[in-house]
Parts: C-alpha cells; sequence; structure tokens
C-alpha cells in the first residue's frame, strides 16, 4: 500500500504547518479520519473539529497525528448553519495564521468524497507536490439552474451581479491554499458569517430551521475562493495535475446517451434553469 512504502516528508516547523483540517461535525462516526489516513496525513498538521448538534469527540485518537487538535462547540442558535459557521468560524479565528493548505470536510466526509482523491491530496502535501489552489472532493454535481435566490444572495455576498451560471460539485467539501482565502479581506468573511443570521432576500423561498445563505453559499465556496463561477469537472481542468484528475463516473446518469428519458431530464432541467433565472 501507499503508505507503507513511502516516507514521510519532514516538517519544516519555520515554514508554518503544512495542512489545516477543518471538520464540521454533527454526531457523525469521524473514526474515518484516523482510521483510513494515518500514514498519509504530512507531518505537523493541524486539526480543528467544530462540534454542531451537541456532538462530542475523544480527541485522543488524534493526537499522535497531529501536532495540534482542537475541539470547538459551535452553536447555530435556532437556524441551522451547518458545515457554513464552522468553516467561516474557522476562517475569522485564524484570518493571517493559515497553514499552507486547509482541507474543509464534513462529519460524513466520505459519504460524498472520492476517498482515493483525499489520500491523493494528503500524499501530495506531503510531499509538495500539491500545487493545485483550490480542489473540490466530492462527486456528485449540483444542478447549474440559475434561481432568482441564487442570484440575489450571489450579488449580496460579492457586491456584483453573476454573469453567467454558478456550475460546482455538490456538499461543500475541498482543499484551498491559504493564498486564495487571505486573497479576500477579513471583512468578506465577516460580511458571510453575519448575513447567515439576517433575513435572506425577497427573491428567496426560505426552509424553516435553516439558514437560506448556507444552502446557497454550497454553489458559492469556489468562487470565494477565486475560481470562476462554471468550476470544470477536475477531469476537464487543465489547472490541476494530471494525478488529481480522474474519470468521474459517479457523477454521470445511467440513462443510456440519446435516450428519451435522458432528453426529458435534459429538457426539465433546461425549463428549470430559464423559468427561475
Amino acid at each position: 500500500m501507499l503508505r507503507a512504502c513511502l516516507p514521510r516528508a519532514q516538517y519544516n516547523q519555520t515554514q508554518g504547518a503544512p495542512l489545516g483540517i477543518v471538520v464540521a461535525h454533527c454526531k457523525e462516526d469521524i473514526s474515518w479520519l484516523h482510521q483510513d489516513f494515518p500514514g498519509v496525513i504530512p507531518v505537523g498538521s493541524d486539526l480543528a473539529i467544530y462540534e454542531k448538534c451537541d456532538s462530542t469527540t475523544d480527541p485522543d485518537p488524534y493526537l499522535p497525528l497531529f501536532s495540534s487538535v482542537q475541539i470547538k462547540h459551535l452553536d447555530d442558535g435556532d437556524t441551522r448553519q451547518d458545515e457554513c459557521s464552522a468553516y467561516l468560524t474557522y476562517i475569522l479565528s485564524n484570518y493571517g495564521n493559515f497553514p499552507r493548505q486547509i482541507l474543509f470536510l464534513q462529519g460524513d466526509a466520505l459519504k460524498h468524497a472520492n476517498r482515493g482523491l483525499l489520500r491523493l491530496i494528503l500524499v501530495g502535501v506531503s510531499f509538495g507536490t500539491v500545487k493545485a489552489q483550490f480542489v473540490h472532493f466530492n462527486s456528485q454535481r449540483l444542478v447549474s439552474a440559475q434561481t432568482k435566490c441564487r442570484k440575489a444572495i450571489y450579488e449580496q455576498v460579492f457586491g456584483e451581479p453573476l454573469e453567467g451560471k454558478l456550475s460546482t460539485y455538490c456538499c461543500a467539501q475541498f482543499s484551498v491554499a491559504s493564498s486564495r482565502i487571505t486573497a479576500r479581506p477579513l471583512e468578506f468573511y465577516e460580511k458571510m458569517a453575519r448575513i447567515m443570521n439576517e433575513a435572506s432576500p425577497g427573491e428567496c423561498c426560505d426552509i424553516v430551521g435553516h439558514s437560506t445563505h448556507c444552502l446557497i453559499y454550497e454553489s458559492l465556496w469556489h468562487v470565494v475562493f477565486g475560481e470562476p463561477p462554471a468550476l470544470p469537472r477536475r477531469v476537464e481542468d487543465a489547472s490541476l495535475p494530471a494525478f488529481l484528475r480522474p474519470l468521474e463516473e459517479e457523477a454521470e446518469s445511467f440513462l443510456p446517451r440519446g435516450s428519451k428519458s435522458l432528453q426529458e431530464a435534459q429538457f426539465v432541467t433546461s425549463r428549470y434553469s430559464i423559468e427561475n433565472s
């Protein structure tokens, strides 16, 4: 196995932590983190677990793997903010003092993410071979429908209208270079956190008990960190090294090309996009 034949790279403390892993935890089993990846987590990495839903985590299994383990409790109050409050709390708390690369993950990470891709990222960070500024880990894509609500929140966050369409992977798990985070000022992230506690734009139909802003942020994180609104599939992204561009069979439809069912599905998706633009 890869972790058995590759020595772990040495950690240069003067350069800061090579990697930070941020986990938004809501009672999921996160033992995968210390059971599946112990041999490939870069030496000197930091771990921050943000406890949601009154969950608790025993830090002991993680202490041998990380230079720093922080477990912090977050209370979203009456409105669920899911991974958004965890990610933004981490950014606001560590702005200007980030590890070189940060992985933002959810407690059920492997339900959505490509396990092999995660391992490759970890090994690549260890040996300094990952130069990619942003990599989304997940398999399934969001429907590229442009709703009035998405457009309104996009303009609220970025201060400019959305040109074209938003297209990305679902479920908000990715690796981002610290330089991409600090390319935007601290005040930008403070605003993102603040408006989650405010009323959503009139164009939105809220789900009771959920932050509409957070639901829309799922389709915006890649833009926040410097990628174009239409994020290409990894396999088609020329900015990524070849080893991070595997085929994405899970993102494909099982309907045969040219079938009537696939044509109808494409028509419905297209019509939904037009009617809600």
